[in-house]
């Protein structure tokens, strides 16, 4: 048997809601790590110069992918 469209079109709802969900939660794993990382870039390089500072930042996007 088949289902009625309007319960296929109220699952279909359904799952764009969890992909929502989804995108959001993983947004937010990113985005916490990416800035725990920043901050801990920060924290070694504190008492040395911008440069060097950059330098790290750069090197650790590029290992995490988003350069």
């Amino acid at each position: 048997m088949t289902k009625p469209i309007e319960e296929k079109a109220k699952l279909s709802i359904d799952s764009r809601k969890e992909e929502r969900k989804l995108k959001f939660m993983k947004g937010m794993l990113i985005g916490g790590i990416v800035t725990a990382g920043v901050a801990m870039i920060y924290a070694e390089t504190m008492g040395q110069g911008k440069k060097k500072m950059m330098k790290k930042g750069k090197q650790f996007a590029k290992r995490m992918g988003i350069m």
